[in-house]
């Protein structure tokens, strides 16, 4: 199910990351397993802010329209463009 990730050289990792959602009709979901996360995660003292950039680049992985490496790197890529 996996295609390759660029198609535009020119898209920003932001731009291909939506174009990648709205092709495949994908919107950013969070699962209880994440709200548990934020949980411990608020318990321990930290803070949770949430990306919707990563959301949408997680929901993807789950979702099987892009492989954990292609995910690792556009996510990397947004981070780097941020």
């Amino acid at each position: 199910m996996a295609h390759a990730i660029r198609t535009n050289n020119e898209a920003t990792p932001e731009e291909t990351i939506r174009q990648l959602a709205r092709q495949h009709g994908i919107v950013a979901e969070r699962t209880a397993t994440d709200e548990l996360a934020d949980t411990i995660t608020r318990l321990s003292g930290d803070d949770v802010i949430h990306d919707e950039i990563e959301d949408l680049v997680v929901t993807l992985r789950r979702k099987g329209f892009i492989t954990s490496e292609q995910a690792t790197s556009l996510y990397g890529e947004y981070l780097e463009s941020a």
